[in-house]
C-alpha cells in the first residue's frame, strides 16, 4: 500500500483507538526499520495492525476493518473528488483509485 493509505490508517487508529495501539503496532511489527511516509508498505502491515488493534481493543477484526474502510473512504473521497464523480458506484470507484493506494 502507498504511504497515503498508510497515513490514513495511522490517523484512524490513533483517533479511534489511541496512540498506544499505534505505538504497539510499531513495536511489534514484523518489518525492520521505522515506518515513514516516504515509502510503500506490504499489505501484511495492514493485517498486523488489524490483529494488534483487535487484541488491544477487544473488538472483532470485522469491526476494525469496517471502521478503517469508513475512515479511509471519506478521506480518499475528499482528496479525490473527481474519481467518485467519474465512477459513482463502488466497484468501479475502487478500481479507479487503485493507483492512488497501491504500488
Amino acid at each position: 500500500m502507498k504511504d497515503i493509505l498508510y497515513n490514513m490508517i495511522e490517523e484512524m487508529v490513533t483517533n479511534h483507538f489511541g496512540m498506544q495501539i499505534w505505538n504497539d503496532k510499531l513495536d511489534t511489527a514484523a518489518t525492520e526499520g521505522a515506518d515513514t511516509a516516504e515509502q510503500s508498505y506490504p499489505s501484511t502491515h495492514l493485517f498486523e495492525l488489524v490483529d494488534i488493534t483487535c487484541e488491544k481493543s477487544n473488538l472483532l477484526s470485522e469491526r476494525i476493518i469496517e471502521t478503517l474502510g469508513e475512515c479511509t473512504f471519506h478521506r480518499l473521497h475528499n482528496r479525490n473528488l473527481s474519481f467518485l464523480e467519474k465512477e459513482p458506484t463502488l466497484k468501479p470507484y475502487l478500481r479507479s483509485i487503485e493507483s492512488v493506494i497501491h504500488v
